[in-house]
């Protein structure tokens, strides 16, 4: 008899804590934050340590499979899968660190950062490191994080991140919202933090980890890595309108109502395909150490922008559709709410297309 010793993929893995997180999605909206049972499975199944540094435990596993084991737990909760982007993403950042640093931040295998890269506060140079003290928004996870890496202004000089214990900031309980209200992405508060130098770091000046994932730009990783929730959110919300039209009688929305499922099959099957591809080629440029040009990066950017929209547009065809069944608590409901909270994200913002178009037609005006 053969055994088998090949590891599980990460989608794989994604989808054994699939029902776990799904029973717990109203429990966590109610709550604020995930509900304890979701955060034990999520940190079980080591998903948050897969796009850190192999040399700190991370898995080391191709981006794509990376991606699609997000969007399989956003699908099963929206604001499971935003934390764990966040949570996962935040962790690879120590890559721009010394690894022995970077080591001893990951040393638990229940380390989670959060990250903020708006510079709302400041960063004052000090012997041995820097001051810190500011205000941040949108710490999403912030609540079961153990470092939080705050962007931070410098007189004169250029912004740096910093990572500061959650233990030495004061959260403020602020985020009351209409969607992915279990991310817990409260403000938190610095006052006069000290930060040692080899806790800092500026994306500029390059990785220090050899990991293929960390010669991507940084800003085409944020694009990519962005996409996986709003699919698995949409995703959901037309799974859940399936079952509910299967249980009262497909005849029952009518022949507009088969055609804009259709439609919302399409825009959502379409989307999917286009992040696939885009993020396909982006890792096939990091694994030939090819770097992405001017219009691959800018391309990200058109992707996830996107991917948000779509997702917004296919819940509100599945809210419209499910009639009053998208009014009550369930995945219905909460899918609408949530992809609408995602697209609100700067990052995602309608200036990214804008600047994105130029570089296109810059590019292929060059050509």
């Amino acid at each position: 008899m053969t055994i088998s010793t090949a590891r599980p993929s990460l989608e794989r893995i994604a989808l054994d804590v699939f029902d776990v997180v799904r029973s717990h999605a109203a429990e966590s909206e109610r709550e604020g934050r995930l509900a304890d049972a979701t955060l034990a499975a999520l940190h079980a199944s080591g998903l948050f340590r897969s796009l850190q540094p192999q040399s700190c435990g991370g898995s080391g596993r191709p981006l794509p499979e990376v991606m699609r084991a997000i969007e399989n737990v956003a699908r099963a909760d929206g604001a499971a899968g935003w934390c764990l982007l966040i949570g996962a993403g935040s962790n690879a950042f120590t890559a721009w660190m010394a690894p022995d640093v970077a080591r001893t931040l990951l040393a638990s295998p229940t380390t989670v950062c959060a990250s903020i890269f708006m510079p709302s506060g400041e960063a004052t140079s000090v012997p041995g490191g820097y001051r810190v003290s500011g205000r941040w928004s949108y710490a999403s996870g912030i609540g079961h994080s153990t470092w939080v890496l705050a962007t931070c202004r410098v007189p004169d000089d250029t912004p740096l991140q910093a990572f500061l214990n959650v233990e030495d900031v004061e959260i403020v309980p602020n985020w009351d919202v209409m969607g992915l209200r279990a991310t817990g992405s409260h403000d938190f508060v610095a006052h006069d933090v000290f930060v040692p130098e080899e806790r800092t770091l500026r994306f500029k000046a390059g990785a220090q980890d050899p990991g293929l994932l960390y010669t991507l730009p940084f800003q085409a990783l944020l694009w990519l890595w962005f996409a996986p929730v709003p699919l698995g959110i949409a995703r959901a919300a037309l799974d859940a309108l399936r079952d509910d039209v299967a249980s009262k009688g497909v005849g029952r929305i009518g022949a507009v109502g088969h055609a804009r499922y259709a439609e919302a099959e399409g825009l959502w099957r379409a989307a999917r395909a286009f992040a696939s591809d885009v993020t396909e080629r982006a890792w096939q440029a990091a694994c030939e150490n090819r770097p992405l040009s001017a219009s691959d990066v800018a391309e990200t950017g058109v992707m996830a922008r996107h991917v948000a929209l779509t997702a917004a547009h296919v819940t509100r065809i599945t809210h419209e559709l499910a009639g009053g069944a998208s009014l009550r608590e369930g995945t219905l409901a909460r899918a609408f709410r949530d992809a609408h909270a995602a697209m609100q994200h700067v990052a995602l913002a309608p200036s990214v297309w804008e600047h994105a178009g130029r570089t296109l037609l810059e590019e292929a005006v060059k050509d």
